[in-house]
């Protein structure tokens, strides 16, 4: 979906995007799923801005729409980018609500204008379905090294979440999160021991030898 097509959809949807800036309430999303579907790359573009909008207030009414907005992460960047803030927006108050949507956000993860926003949605999804995110481990351990300090935060707390319900699966990480411990920023360093803690429980040895390695 690139090509521009219907103008009429464009300025529909430039005129819900003014609106949603200012009055979210007042955005009929039904109108704007249907735009989210539209032939025209620029209505797209602006009515997943205008749902970004809407899921900032009314994260409970964009809910429905994470099917369709689903669809758009493999669309036109710039739809993408809009696409992935909606989703976080949405994932923050309905987690559960936007687990079906992982598997598209993995690839997203090296980009470096939608990463925050995925790996923020990874994190809230962890919080209440571990067992969805397994899939993205290895993605989550890439990004323990990121220079953005949320999202080094982000995926140490995913990551900390399935060590919750899945200690082996993060054995593996162990090293790479033990040198998040000497981190400058609290939160990365709390959510990395929050994740090393419950793999120390049940295999201690991989976390000490974890530590050991960075102590050397």
């Amino acid at each position: 979906m690139t090509d521009h097509g219907n103008r009429g959809d464009a300025e529909r949807a430039e005129t819900l995007l003014e609106r949603a800036a200012t009055d979210p309430d007042a955005v009929p999303v039904g109108t704007l799923r249907e735009l989210l579907n539209a032939s025209d790359v620029v209505a797209r573009r602006d009515a997943a801005a205008a749902l970004g909008h809407v899921a900032a207030e009314s994260p409970g009414d964009v809910r429905p729409a994470v099917s369709v907005v689903r669809a758009l992460l493999s669309d036109d960047t710039v739809v993408s980018k809009r696409a992935v803030l909606a989703l976080a927006r949405v994932a923050a108050e309905y987690p559960e609500g936007v687990s079906s949507t992982v598997p598209d956000l993995r690839p997203l993860l090296t980009d470096d204008e939608m990463r925050q926003n995925a790996t923020c949605t990874l994190r809230c999804v962890a919080g209440t379905e571990p067992d969805e995110i397994r899939q993205a481990v290895s993605d989550l351990q890439a990004l323990l090294t990121d220079a953005d300090t949320d999202v080094r935060e982000n995926a140490a707390a995913a990551l900390g979440a399935v060590a919750e319900e899945y200690p082996a699966d993060i054995t593996p990480v162990a090293t790479d999160l033990a040198a998040l411990l000497d981190s400058d920023s609290d939160e990365v360093r709390t959510a990395a021991m929050d994740a090393l803690a419950p793999v120390a429980m049940r295999y201690p040895t991989a976390v000490e030898s974890a530590v050991t390695d960075i102590e050397r």
